[in-house]
């Protein structure tokens, strides 16, 4: 399975120190430059360390887009990381986009992209055992990386996976 990835996932999942639930459902995972570029100026070092040993076991494959038409075009609504992350999933014919931006993800389906972020990750990681409670994660995730879950969405998430009645 091709899956590309924006800054948000990597960076995030990386922050609470839970990349290993992106590892465990995808081996490898592409970024486009840009995305590496925005990663690598991570104010977090450990975070910034976890994410330059995946690089270097090739479990991030950065890659130059061949065509920044698409990019462009998209960096009218869009920043540089989402917008190139969009181009090089059409440009390499991905299975997955990993983003979790609102906007982000709505140009994404204009583009038939199938896609998934933090907490669609941890909801499958969860129901595969690979973590023993979503609402501790996303509680990790609120304190740790400052990363926003409505409580609509929230609720529904525990409910999928059994957590809330």
């Amino acid at each position: 399975m091709r899956v590309c990835s924006d800054t948000s996932p990597l960076y995030t999942l990386a922050r609470v120190n839970l990349l290993h639930v992106l590892w465990d459902q995808h081996p490898e995972i592409l970024i486009p430059e840009e995305v590496w570029a925005e990663l690598s100026r991570m104010s977090h070092r450990e975070s910034r360390e976890l994410l330059e040993d995946a690089r270097a076991t090739g479990r991030l494959r950065v890659l130059a887009l061949q065509n920044n038409a698409l990019k462009d075009s998209l960096l009218t609504v869009l920043d540089e990381g989402e917008s190139a992350a969009i181009a090089l999933a059409v440009e390499s014919h991905a299975d997955l986009l990993l983003l979790d931006e609102t906007d982000g993800r709505k140009v994404a389906s204009e583009y038939k992209l199938r896609v998934t972020g933090v907490l669609g990750l941890l909801i499958k990681a969860r129901r595969l055992g690979k973590i023993p409670s979503l609402s501790q994660a996303i509680l990790r995730l609120r304190n740790e990386a400052r990363f926003y879950v409505s409580s609509v969405l929230e609720k529904a998430a525990l409910r999928s996976v059994g957590e809330l009645p």
